[in-house]
């Protein structure tokens, strides 16, 4: 019974110096050099691998690749590159439904954020004729990139 009376004065004492000084304290400030950097339309999107999830074909599984559905829409120039000037490109993968719509859409690359958020938001806009695989419609991988010519 000593040992065990002993290791709960011994843990009180503990958490009287270690612990509460610390109870309700607020944290330090954050320094401003530590915080993430803002993200803006000009930050690239650096090449990364699309992840999806589901059962899907890529386009050289299939016997009839997607085929697009009348003429698809064009991307949104963004207002601030516009007006800097910028060109450049984003690439898009998305999963093309049986049902022709396209879904889990990623921006994969781009030269500027504001071109892969344009892109992916076109792209969501598209429709087509879904890929078919032994004669019936299914779930297929598209990459596709996007060119965006500043206007002058």
């Amino acid at each position: 019974m000593k040992n065990i009376t002993s290791f709960c004065i011994a843990a009180l004492i503990a958490s009287v110096v270690f612990v509460l000084p610390g109870y309700g304290a607020e944290k330090p400030a954050a320094d401003a050099a530590d915080a993430p950097a803002k993200e803006t339309v000009f930050d690239p999107i650096p090449p990364r691998q699309p992840e999806f999830t589901g059962e899907f074909f890529s386009l050289k599984d299939v016997d009839t690749r997607p085929a697009s559905k009348g003429t698809p829409a064009s991307p949104s120039f963004p207002k601030e590159l516009k007006k800097a000037g910028a060109s450049g490109q984003a690439t898009v993968a998305f999963v093309v439904s049986t049902e022709g719509v396209p879904g889990q859409i990623q921006v994969i690359q781009a030269t500027h954020r504001g071109f892969g958020e344009a892109a992916a938001k076109c792209v969501n806009k598209w429709r087509f004729k879904p890929a078919i695989k032994d004669g019936k419609p299914v779930n297929c991988v598209m990459v596709y990139p996007i060119e965006f010519t500043s206007p002058l």
